[in-house]
């Protein structure tokens, strides 16, 4: 008998024909697929910690979010934060990507939101929570000494000068004033804020503090920016005093001598 070779595509009774496609280039859930198609970040609702039922006036909170990209070799890069108090957004470069902000008003409520975005530049959707925020006493006063009024200090090309900063303070609050807690925000990126307190004052508005920052020429001779430095103060409860705003500082270039 003569042997018989049965077709690859003989249908045996009762069978019905299906095609099967081994997709092996990619598909929507492959890695190539996955590399090619750039899809956004995305992040979970802002909480705050503590989670107070009400969010306290002057309190710091620290605002925590969930952040990841779907893609694969793909990150979140930047977080950015907008509490809704109509301070300015800030961004957050380093996971997890949380953030501290006291609010300086009670009342209205206060929409936080949080927007993620990866490598490519791509922002996901933003995600949001809105917080009540009840009205507190602020414990502190801080209030500016020297410099008493607006300068130029004139810097020679590629060097830099130290500015220090006095204030006095009184606080009638429950906690205490690490020296750590006073921070300077000097008023421009080119500035460094020295770190701790230089003179330590008092915090019966008497004695007072002192606090520095470096400020470089910038440019050549003739070139100049001006700051106008902030300082705030925190206790251990994390209440916070309202910024004290220091007079406008201008750092003007000269030609070294």
């Amino acid at each position: 008998m003569r042997p018989m070779l049965r077709s690859p595509w003989t249908l045996l009774p009762g069978l019905v024909p299906v095609l099967l496609c081994g997709c092996t280039m990619g598909g929507w859930n492959s890695p190539r697929e996955r590399l090619a198609i750039n899809s956004p970040p995305a992040v979970t609702a802002p909480m705050a910690n503590p989670a107070d039922a009400n969010l306290i006036q002057y309190k710091t909170y620290l605002f925590t979010t969930g952040a990841t990209d779907p893609d694969l070799y793909d990150r979140v890069v930047s977080c950015v934060w907008d509490f809704g108090d109509g301070s300015p957004a800030e961004a957050v470069t380093a996971p997890p990507f949380s953030v501290q902000h006291a609010f300086l008003a009670a009342g209205a409520p206060v929409k936080v939101t949080v927007t993620a975005r990866d490598t490519h530049g791509l922002n996901g959707p933003a995600s949001s929570a809105t917080f009540t925020v009840s009205a507190a006493a602020n414990p502190f006063l801080v209030l500016p000494v020297a410099p008493a009024a607006p300068s130029t200090l004139q810097v020679p090309q590629g060097a830099s000068v130290t500015v220090d900063f006095q204030f006095r303070v009184t606080y009638d609050g429950m906690g205490t004033v690490p020296n750590e807690n006073f921070t300077l925000v000097p008023g421009s990126p080119l500035a460094t804020a020295n770190p701790g307190v230089k003179v330590m004052g008092t915090l019966d508005g008497g004695g007072a503090w002192t606090v520095s920052a470096v400020y470089p020429a910038s440019g050549g001779a003739g070139t100049a920016y001006s700051v106008t430095p902030t300082l705030k103060v925190k206790d251990s409860l994390n209440i916070q005093s309202v910024p004290a705003v220091f007079p406008t500082l201008t750092i003007q270039t000269v030609a070294r001598p």
